[in-house]
């Protein structure tokens, strides 16, 4: 059994081809952490952590601290142990979500390789290409337009556009991306923009502007779980829980308390055993789900197509953080198909 033998830690910035804004924030470039785990037999494993100061609370350098910290805990250990590892990184590293991930992506990456086979086929699937949607972020009508137009252009059918702001300009910003993709299947995250009086209002605005939306993600803030469900409880589109949901206990909390339709899993804020968790509770309590992604490059985006392709869990899938970057390990297709195939996640990144 092969033991973990080094963990290289190092940054990841480069230049976003544009401004990402949500109600949250604004990013102007990935800055972020790879890892790549080194076993005693030679195998490598790559991982990322993708922080985000107004989501997760961590910024780059204490992503960094804290992947270097967990050295210790985890050198010299058989790479097997996955689920002590990951145990122990929780106990260690709570408050560092994006940290644990990009640890536990580059540990799962690394056990795959050993075995030489791809993370979709260990969790139990098969290699088979995922489709995602794209993001159009808080932008005027005309830039909503274009960037609608080229997405349906590229061959995408499912858009998903930011809100949080006015409603009356997130509506209209809705209304602009149905008008230009007509045929598309649009979604909205108010990334806890609005409170549950606001988010009706949104809602009853894109009613009288006969714009049909398949999905409002998030539209109060996460801890607030009464006036999550209320939104819920009032209108007829599918309610998602995406910063309600960090780990596979929120989720139960979410489940419990009938807030949401859908759970938005991603790997940043859960880690890889803790989507698999959640995925377990949702499907045993009828909750559908959605996979999201932050700013990532392709390392964390094709680690969680696999978890899509491994699973056959996800009704929804945004996984389009990496078509955002001036660069990336993989040059990006443009288009819906993301690809997937192994051994592990099947990116092997020049980090040395």
């Amino acid at each position: 059994m092969p033991t973990i033998e080094s963990i290289a830690v190092e940054e990841l910035s480069t230049p976003l081809s544009s401004p990402f804004v949500i109600s949250l924030g604004e990013q102007h470039e990935l800055a972020n952490v790879v890892l790549a785990v080194e076993l005693a037999d030679g195998t490598r494993g790559f991982g990322e952590a993708a922080p985000v100061p107004h989501i997760t609370g961590e910024t780059q350098g204490t992503a960094l601290a804290a992947c270097r910290a967990a050295r210790e805990l985890l050198v010299g250990e058989p790479i097997a142990d996955y689920r002590g590892h990951v145990a122990a990184l929780r106990e260690s590293f709570a408050a560092q979500h994006t940290a644990r991930a990009g640890l536990e992506i580059a540990l799962f990456d690394a056990r795959c390789r050993s075995l030489g086979c791809s993370l979709a086929a260990f969790v139990g699937g098969r290699d088979r290409p995922v489709r995602t949607d794209i993001t159009v972020s808080i932008v005027d009508l005309e830039t909503a337009r274009e960037k609608a137009t080229d997405a349906v252009g590229a061959g995408f059918t499912d858009l998903k556009v930011k809100v949080g702001e006015s409603i009356a300009d997130g509506a209209a910003r809705v209304a602009a991306v149905a008008d230009a993709a007509p045929d598309a299947t649009i979604t909205v995250d108010a990334n806890q923009g609005y409170t549950s009086k606001e988010a009706l209002s949104f809602v009853d605005r894109l009613n009288d502007r006969g714009v049909t939306i398949d999905l409002l993600e998030q539209p109060v803030p996460g801890a607030d779980l009464t006036d999550l469900k209320r939104v819920r409880d009032a209108v007829r589109v599918p309610v998602a829980a995406d910063e309600s949901v960090y780990s596979p206990t929120d989720a139960r909390r979410v489940i419990e308390r009938g807030a949401a339709d859908i759970i938005n899993v991603k790997l940043m804020k859960s880690g890889v055993l803790g989507a698999l968790d959640i995925v377990s509770l949702a499907q045993a309590s009828d909750v559908n789900l959605m996979i999201g992604c932050m700013l990532e490059s392709s390392i964390g985006i094709h680690a969680a197509a696999h978890l899509v392709a491994g699973t056959g869990a996800f009704d929804y899938v945004d996984l389009d953080g990496n078509l955002s970057l001036e660069t990336d390990f993989r040059e990006p297709t443009v288009g819906p198909a993301v690809s997937i195939d192994g051994p592990g996640h099947g990116i092997v990144p020049d980090i040395d």
